[in-house]
């Protein structure tokens, strides 16, 4: 039950620029749990859709039931809306500090990956829109690493590229043979980042969490708005920043109820 909650809270975060799925699986505690269940799914241990399956339906639920409604707030109540997800990526920026250190060494890797994130805003490689057959593979693979690394949002990752128009327009039109190829560079993304994270967290573990820290925090700046904000935008803004830092301690206080659960009774349905 939980993974399908964590999948959920992932779904509604992916339509959002720089929040990124992998920074939302921190937030909801299955960060490394997933990496381990992908990893042994590409083992062929099948035991591991026990907890994909209902990631992956909460997923699909949470996009096809609100990706409406959020393309709507973005687009009437834009800056309510990301300071909504503004507090749940400050809430993961504090659960992945506390897997950090605040040595030198530590700090000089969350600037890296601070600008990193930051130097995406800067980029762009394409400005065709247009997306060939290896286009659409580099774009499933570019996208797959993003989906596993928190912090870094696919969608300004593939704009930096040139890549996010001819993506959408290829889904959105059903362009099988460009599908077919972004599906196979995400299979390609997620073998390869899955198994580097997972080598990079069991060695690494302090040194990665502090560059994941920096990547996360620095995303804020996507969310951020720019512009005049009146005192009714002013007071939905806070009144939903702190809504989601709430929301986050419930489903903090949920998680600890089914993992002991899970513990105890073994698997919660």
């Amino acid at each position: 039950m939980w993974f399908f909650i964590a999948g959920f809270m992932i779904g509604l975060a992916n339509p959002i620029p720089g929040v990124s799925g992998g920074t939302m699986a921190v937030v909801m505690g299955v960060y490394e749990e997933t990496l381990d269940a992908i990893d042994d799914l590409f083992k062929r241990k099948w035991g591991s859709l026990k907890k994909l399956a209902p990631m992956g339906i909460g997923i699909v639920t949470a996009v096809f039931a609100f990706s409406k409604l959020m393309e709507y707030l973005l687009a009437h109540h834009p800056t309510p809306t990301k300071f909504f997800f503004l507090g749940l990526v400050l809430v993961s920026f504090v659960r992945i500090a506390k897997n950090s250190s605040s040595s030198g060494k530590n700090v000089l890797l969350g600037v890296v990956g601070g600008v990193l994130i930051v130097s995406l805003r800067f980029l762009q490689f394409s400005h065709t829109g247009e997306l060939s057959l290896f286009g659409a593979f580099l774009a499933g693979t570019i996208g797959a690493f993003a989906m596993v690394v928190p912090g870094v949002s696919g969608s300004l990752v593939l704009l930096a590229f040139g890549l996010y128009e001819g993506t959408l327009r290829a889904v959105a039109h059903v362009e099988l043979f460009e599908i077919l190829a972004l599906g196979v560079g995400v299979a390609l993304g997620l073998l390869l980042s899955v198994k580097a994270m997972r080598f990079l967290l069991k060695n690494y573990r302090k040194e990665v969490y502090s560059f994941i820290a920096g990547m996360v925090l620095a995303s804020v700046l996507d969310l951020w708005p720019t512009g005049k904000v009146d005192l009714r935008t002013g007071i939905w803004s806070i009144s939903t920043f702190l809504g989601s830092i709430l929301l986050m301690r419930f489903l903090s206080k949920l998680e600890g109820r089914f993992t002991s659960c899970s513990r105890h009774e073994g698997p919660v349905l």
